[in-house]
C-alpha cells in the first residue's frame, strides 16, 4: 500500500492475478467526510459520504445514489 497524502494506491494480487485500486480521502475542516474509490478493470468510480461521531470516527457511510446507510460496528 502506498499513501500519498490523501490517497492510497493498493496493488493486490492473487496467483497471476493483480488488481490495482485507489482510494481517495475528501475532508473539510479537518475531518474526513467522502472518500472515492476507484478499481483498475473496473469502468466508474465509487463515492461514498462518511458521518463521524464525536470522536472523528466514521462509523456510517452513506450512498450517494439511494441513501443506504451502511453501519460500521467497532
Amino acid at each position: 500500500m502506498l499513501y500519498l497524502g490523501g490517497t492510497e494506491v493498493r496493488l493486490t494480487t492473487k496467483g497471476t492475478t493483480k488488481t490495482l485500486s485507489g482510494t481517495r480521502y475528501y475532508t473539510a475542516a479537518g475531518k474526513n467526510i467522502a472518500l472515492r474509490t476507484a478499481t483498475s478493470g473496473v469502468s466508474g468510480t465509487k463515492l461514498k459520504f462518511l458521518c463521524s461521531d464525536p470522536h472523528g470516527t466514521a462509523s456510517l457511510v452513506l450512498e450517494p445514489a439511494t441513501w443506504a446507510v451502511t453501519k460500521r460496528y467497532t
